[in-house]
């Protein structure tokens, strides 16, 4: 590497030391401290369970937990583009997820927000593959999801997981 380009490397740095930039999973920051803190509560059907595992898969397993997250979901389908023959070709889907920290000790409500998403999927001639289009198509809003929240959660750590 050139001097020149280390030089602007190392100077590049200079104004993010200054404006109080830290990292979010930074050492002993309050995201970083919310892993394994968090008990996510079990949700019903398929993509009940494809949101909870990316929540899980991200906030960690609970090894001691002193938050309970509890998830409700509900969610749109609508035809988009209707074919002569009136048949649905192209459905969207959109999700809302409500959801709260619960402190377990206290069962006090410490943070609530909510995320929404949403995705298309298209139908074709064979039944099957228009129903795995569509379990594809809430799998890929169970993982959208359980990112949204779980930046949330992270951005938001500091002023309720002390």
């Amino acid at each position: 590497m050139s001097w020149s380009r280390r030089r602007f490397l190392a100077l590049s740095a200079v104004p993010l030391a200054g404006c109080g930039f830290t990292p979010l999973y930074g050492e002993g920051s309050a995201a970083r401290n919310l892993q394994g803190r968090i008990r996510v509560d079990v949700l019903a059907g398929r993509f009940g369970f494809d949101l909870r595992e990316r929540l899980v898969t991200r906030l960690g397993p609970p090894s001691n937990p002193s938050f309970n997250l509890k998830v409700r979901t509900t969610s749109e389908q609508d035809s988009r583009a209707i074919r002569a023959d009136n048949t649905t070709s192209r459905f969207t889907l959109s999700i809302l997820a409500e959801f709260q920290v619960i402190e377990r000790a206290t069962g006090a409500q410490v943070f609530q927000d909510t995320a929404q998403a949403f995705t298309a999927y298209s139908a074709v001639a064979s039944a099957f593959a228009t129903r795995e289009a569509e379990a594809d198509a809430f799998n890929r809003l169970a993982t959208t999801l359980a990112d949204q929240i779980v930046l949330r959660l992270a951005t938001t750590a500091e002023v309720w997981a002390t």
